[in-house]
């Protein structure tokens, strides 16, 4: 399985992310922060609700990194920190999983806790591509994800100015059908019960050299705390 070989989400994270030297806040970090970020910054705070997955990015994480990052149970809505703590928050594929109606508690908590000045950094699906049915199978996405850019639009000129955003596409190459059930099983809890929905799914999806090509629409933001 391939993931993203092209690293067009890397790029695009470092291209919008100002992360040098800066305090970070993840927001529903599940089971590690990027550690590409990590080393270019000051100082990094995972939360995430997950017991679990937040148990797995501390057993995960390098001894040479632990000074460097916390990582705690925490959930977006309800931020434990004092105001003007972090200079920048990212919410990387995570805010869409937050319940509708505590997304903008959540973006407004974000505000607070940043400084002003700072960035918030968000990566978010689009409606665009064939990963989305997939994981419309085992939980709703396509509404959370148009929340998302609703509530985004409403705080922008209020308590966020819009820097920049840019749309592109990951790309997900699985060696066959068995592979690539295995690994929305593992990253989207599909239920085995869904299999042969999903094998219809793949049944369209393109082939490249032998090779399920499965694409995914993405979208990334970057505010400034006014």
């Amino acid at each position: 399985m391939r993931e993203d070989p092209e690293g067009i989400q890397y790029k695009k994270i470092m291209k919008l992310g100002s992360f040098k030297n800066k305090i970070v806040l993840d927001v529903g970090c599940g089971s590690g922060t990027y550690r590409y970020l990590i080393s270019l910054t000051k100082k990094v705070v995972g939360i995430d609700p997950s017991v679990m997955l937040i148990k797995k990015a501390q057993d995960q994480l390098p001894d040479n990194l632990k000074q460097k990052v916390t990582y705690q149970v925490g959930s977006g809505e309800e931020l434990n920190f004092k105001d003007e703590t972090f200079d920048l928050a990212l919410f990387s594929w995570s805010l869409h999983h937050i319940s509708i109606k505590f997304q903008k508690k959540a973006c407004r908590e974000t505000s607070r806790v940043l400084k002003k000045g700072g960035q918030l950094l968000i990566l978010e699906p689009t409606l665009k591509g064939e990963f989305i049915r997939f994981t419309e199978i085992s939980h709703p996405e396509i509404e959370p994800v148009k929340n998302v850019i609703t509530i985004l639009l409403q705080l922008i000129g209020k308590f966020f100015e819009l820097e920049s955003q840019e749309t592109f596409v990951i790309k997900y190459y699985f060696d066959s059908e068995d592979e690539a059930i295995k690994y929305l099983r593992r990253e989207d809890n599909l239920p085995l019960s869904k299999d042969a929905e999903v094998l219809r799914l793949l049944k369209s999806c393109k082939r490249v050299k032998n090779e399920i090509l499965i694409e995914e629409g993405a979208r990334i933001l970057s505010l400034r705390k006014t």
